[in-house]
């Protein structure tokens, strides 16, 4: 990017596939930069990375800017005090009591009278030397439930959405669907029980990129009929399974046989929500469900969320978007070092207090 002498750098999410060392490289290379001249913008939904890497950091909220930390004002704080104050910057302008806007105050669509559909007990994860490992994680979600799990990327989400799936094998603790434990299923055991995963990595795990988007809807069901007969594949059956769920989901592709990777992020999400929220789903593990994606398909994916909500089916929905999890869910709970912080009951002034169990504090 700077091969020709210019003097401005702007870096978007820079750090999203970096590893730990990775990050401290990087922050080593934007210094050298800035003592060479360069000015550089970077931009990251990392805390951490914001009060490390940043000498004078902005707060946009909602295509605005909120606040900002002047060099004077940060050179005299701790990277926690830091931290606090971009929080705060971030949750002010709204009365502490005022009901936050879109809170669906929505609690009693949620399942009466039935076992929870997704209890997690004292889960831990050994988790690899370069990533938060989870600890004694337990919460319950009732049927028909939207759950929601706040926090700053890097706390733990993304191994939390594996684990679930039966992606990670757990080092202690227990996961139960509808009063049945699943610790020990496989995947596709924990499918056939009901429990769906849409990852927040839609190209590199949530599909194969040259495959068709008409085989990518079956991803998860290669082998099984009617697709496949005596080992022997069914095109045709394959394409009208598929041409029925793009127009359901609404998905815009030239054709069912075009490479997935040919398509807009919001028309792979669409088809990965396809694919996952057919056959009966029970419980829907959702992560950053819209990420990336413009505003007339973020609310589309929010309406389906919603509407699965009405038929009894579960969400859980990670998302390091506050306003979508205040939007969407009856109840958010906040991870913060591989731990649940605390548990907000999604009225009043839940925005104020998702924002205390962000930089540490406790649920009251």
């Amino acid at each position: 990017a700077l091969w020709r002498g210019d003097k401005l750098l702007v870096l978007d999410e820079p750090t999203s596939m970096l590893t730990p060392q990775g990050v401290r490289d990087l922050g080593t290379m934007i210094r050298r930069l800035r003592d060479n001249g360069v000015a550089v913008v970077f931009i990251t939904h990392k805390l951490g990375e914001a009060t490390e890497i940043g000498e004078r950091i902005s707060v946009l909220k909602q295509g605005a800017r909120v606040g900002e930390i002047t060099p004077e004002e940060l050179s005299k704080l701790s990277a926690e005090e830091a931290t606090a104050r971009i929080v705060e910057l971030m949750f002010a302008g709204r009365p502490a009591e005022a009901e936050a806007p879109g809170a669906p105050s929505r609690r009693g669509t949620a399942v009466t009278g039935a076992p929870p559909a997704l209890e997690l007990e004292a889960v831990s994860l050994a988790g690899a030397e370069d990533e938060v490992r989870l600890s004694d994680v337990s919460f319950t979600v009732d049927a028909g439930e939207i759950f929601g799990i706040a926090g700053v990327d890097g706390n733990g989400q993304k191994q939390l959405a594996e684990a679930i799936a039966g992606q990670r094998h757990l080092a202690a603790g227990d996961i139960r669907l509808a009063g049945r434990s699943i610790k020990d299923r496989t995947i596709g055991q924990r499918q056939a029980l009901g429990l769906r995963y849409v990852t927040d990595d839609r190209l590199g795990e949530g599909t194969v990129a040259t495959f068709p988007l008409s085989l990518n809807l079956l991803l998860k069901r290669i082998g099984q009929p009617p697709f496949w007969r005596h080992g022997l594949v069914r095109s045709e059956a394959i394409e009208e399974n598929a041409r029925a769920l793009v127009a359901a989901f609404d998905v815009r592709t030239p054709s069912v046989r075009t490479p997935i990777a040919k398509l807009s992020g919001g028309n792979i999400q669409k088809a990965l929500m396809a694919r996952e929220l057919t056959q009966d789903p029970k419980v829907v593990i959702y992560n950053k469900p819209t990420y990336g994606l413009d505003l007339a398909n973020m609310e589309a994916m929010r309406t389906r969320i919603r509407a699965q909500s009405a038929r009894g089916v579960t969400a859980v929905v990670i998302s390091n978007e506050l306003d979508e999890l205040l939007e969407l869910c009856d109840r958010i709970a906040v991870m913060l070092g591989g731990r649940i912080q605390g548990i907000v009951e999604n009225n009043g002034n839940a925005e104020a207090r998702v924002g205390e169990l962000m930089i540490g504090g406790r649920a009251a």
